[in-house]
This record gives structure tokens, C-alpha cells and sequence, in this order.
């Protein structure tokens, strides 16, 4: 089964210096791999969290599949939930 995940940047600010935090949203099909672009050109940090009127019997909450910094336009993640992403980088 192809995963099909869709991810919306709702927002993009400079908090730090060269640091961004960037965030939005993720919708999910199945439990297999996909990527999230954050919008950052180097990504320290992701962050997921499903909402809470997805999580069901059988599904698989959202993680990140990663190691960090990493580049910000193809962080991997394994989820079968929508939910809410937050991330900062460079």
C-alpha cells in the first residue's frame, strides 16, 4: 500500500539569529515511511503530534524516522494519522 502524506507550512519566522521555526499540518493514509518538507534548508528539530481524534485501534502514531540536523526539504516519517508538525532549523 503507497503512503500518500500531505503537509501544509502554515508559518515561517526568524526567532534566533540564522534560526527559523516553521509548522503546519500532516495528513496520513497508511502506517508506511514518507517525508515532510519543512521549509528549512537545514532541519535540527522536528516535532509531531496527531491529533486526537485520529488515533484508533491499529494505528501507528507519527514519529520522526530520522537523525538530526539534517536537510529540511525530505525529513522522513511514519505515521497513519493526521496531526500538527513544528519544526526550527537554518
Amino acid at each position: 500500500m503507497a503512503l500518500i502524506i500531505s503537509s501544509i507550512i502554515r508559518r515561517v519566522r526568524n526567532i534566533i539569529g540564522d534560526r527559523k521555526i516553521t509548522h503546519g499540518t500532516f495528513n496520513s493514509t497508511s502506517g508506511a515511511g514518507s517525508a515532510i518538507n519543512t521549509g528549512l534548508e537545514i532541519c535540527e528539530h522536528l516535532q509531531l503530534q496527531g491529533t486526537a481524534n485520529s488515533f484508533a485501534t491499529g494505528t501507528v502514531s507519527p514519529y520522526v524516522n530520522a537523525n538530526f540536523p539534517r536537510s529540511g526539504t525530505a525529513v522522513p516519517i511514519v505515521s497513519s494519522i493526521g496531526g500538527n508538525w513544528f519544526a526550527y532549523g537554518r
